[in-house]
């Protein structure tokens, strides 16, 4: 398991529900990093692992590098889909799966839905 660098405040705020068959979902990950108001925005392809109780590697990269380059308060992490998959190569395939297991308007509402947060 990957912790967060010692450097962030607050245990992170990750909004992530459960989909079905092994597959969640997480639509906002938030990593307090000190009380200044200014937020970054990250938007990325689909989340990894990361959520409140362990990050992963990108996440980790992302947090050292603006803690170098910026003061910032919070990264607030958002993707184009929201679908835990540590291997985006095989995304497309897990998408389809969806579609079918809960129908394209199910899957279509949970797209929106993350739309909204970007």
């Amino acid at each position: 398991m990957k912790v967060y660098p010692e450097f962030i405040i607050d245990k992170p705020f990750c909004e992530k529900e459960y989909c079905c068959k092994n597959i969640s979902l997480r639509y906002l990950l938030e990593v307090k990093m000190c009380n200044n108001q200014d937020d970054v925005l990250c938007i990325m392809m689909n989340p990894s692992i990361a959520d409140s109780h362990q990050s992963d590697d990108t996440i980790n990269s992302i947090l050292r590098l603006l803690k170098d380059k910026y003061i910032f308060g919070k990264l607030k992490v958002v993707n184009l889909y929201p679908i835990f998959k540590s291997q985006s190569n095989e995304l497309s395939s897990i998408i389809n799966e969806l579609k079918i297991t809960l129908g394209e308007d199910k899957y279509n509402s949970i797209m929106k839905t993350n739309f909204y947060k970007i």
